[in-house]
């Protein structure tokens, strides 16, 4: 029964502690990640100052000098840190204090971050929403400032608990012992066991669904460990066939579409379990594309030799006259 929006069986084992966990929080506006602070702390303003406006800002000397050859703020040694610009430098401190600032801040927020994590594995554990948890602030807010709005909240949720853990006869049991058939103390002791049954099955319903649920992300983080591991032995295979194969910008693509539809068609039971299977299905792919592309690629065209009369292997030795010469014209007008 949920009575305000506030489910029964909810318990805070501290509320107090919590009360206290939920203000620290409210004061150091953990609403905004730490890591979004810092990498503002840490973002470039939108313009470098010019030495004007600058220029009353600069360290006045002898007061930053540090004893050793290190700057206190920047962590750089003062001789690397004259090569720049003094308006560089400048700048390089205001950075380095912004950092200093956010790395300071994060460890004074450290402490509470870890209790509250505490708190949220702790209501994780035994099956408390954050929304429960809140209800159960609220409850003790009410209790502590507020009584009689904590008992319009209670007293109903007081009723449901004793009808659930059967102190509060039924109606059809009320019945038999109005009319004679069951002693009351009896009528108690039946609804009391009944009740003890139905809650047993209800924590044994809720430890098997709990289970399932334990089970189902262990089985999500694996997979995310073996997809990760097998992303990386691909990755690592791509590359060396992208230094042996020069045509492998133009398989690439083609090889990806052809490994997704690959592991389509295995479906999660079929899903490669280590990188070894990752890159044999990959390289099944990489031939299947191959095979692809050599069905596209023109076919050779068989060369034909030009017909004609063959030249003669016989060479015409040069004549030594002019009748000799003759000689050899008539002879070759006569074929």
């Amino acid at each position: 029964m949920v009575v305000d929006g506030i489910e029964e069986g909810v318990e805070a084992e501290s509320p107090q502690a919590a009360l206290d966990v939920v203000a620290e929080s409210s004061e150091a506006g953990v609403e905004t990640s730490l890591l979004d602070r810092v990498k503002t702390a840490l973002a470039p303003k939108e313009a470098s100052p010019t030495s004007e406006d600058t220029g009353n800002e600069q360290p006045q000397a002898g007061a930053t000098d540090p004893p050793s050859d290190v700057d206190p703020v920047t962590g750089i040694s003062n001789a690397e840190l004259k090569r720049y610009s003094p308006n560089a430098q400048n700048r390089i401190r205001e950075l380095s204090a912004h950092k200093n600032e956010a790395k300071a801040e994060a460890e004074k927020l450290r402490p509470k971050a870890e209790r509250f994590d505490t708190i949220a594995s702790h209501l994780q554990s035994i099956s408390v929403s954050p929304q429960e948890f809140d209800n159960a602030i609220e409850v003790t807010r009410l209790i502590k400032h507020e009584p009689e709005r904590a008992l319009e909240v209670l007293v109903p949720l007081m009723q449901e608990l004793y009808r659930k853990t059967g102190r509060v006869l039924p109606p059809d049991l009320q019945e038999r012992v109005r009319l004679g058939h069951l002693q009351e103390q009896d009528a108690f002791r039946l609804n009391q066991s009944e009740a003890r049954a139905r809650l047993a099955a209800e924590r044994a319903e809720a430890d098997r669904a709990g289970r399932e649920r334990a089970d189902q992300e262990r089985q999500q983080r694996a997979q995310h460990g073996r997809t990760e591991s097998n992303a990386i032995a691909v990755d690592q295979w791509a590359k060396t066939k992208a230094t042996s194969d020069p045509d492998w910008k133009l398989k690439q693509p083609l090889v990806a579409e052809q490994l997704e539809l690959e592991i389509r068609r295995l479906g999660p039971a079929g899903f490669p379990k280590t990188g070894a299977d990752s890159i044999a299905l990959v390289e099944k792919s990489l031939l299947a594309v191959e095979n692809r592309m050599k069905s596209f690629a023109p076919k050779p065209q068989q060369i034909r030799p030009i017909t004609g009369q063959a030249a003669s292997s016989r060479s015409t030795p040069a004549p030594k006259d002019a009748v000799e010469a003759a000689r050899f014209a008539l002879r070759a007008m006569n074929g």
